[in-house]
């Protein structure tokens, strides 16, 4: 099955920033960079951000399992 393109709305609906905020991530790196689908429009492949937040959900269970004692 073909991947899902998703608009930024529908990304800023997914993630916990703004607009600018998102566009700063994409800049520095930190979240996947968006394909160019025309002259004035991008999108982000579905699996890419679901990616994204698995491994943000990653690195905070690693976080908070750094400190426990067994």
């Amino acid at each position: 099955m073909p991947d899902k393109i998703l608009s930024v709305d529908a990304v800023l609906a997914l993630v916990p920033y703004c607009r600018m905020q998102l566009f700063r991530k994409v800049k520095a790196g930190t979240f996947p960079a968006p394909l160019q689908l025309g002259a004035r429009r991008i999108g982000w492949r579905e699996s890419d951000i679901t990616a994204w937040q698995q491994s943000l959900s990653v690195v905070a269970y690693a976080a908070t399992s750094v400190g426990e004692v067994a």
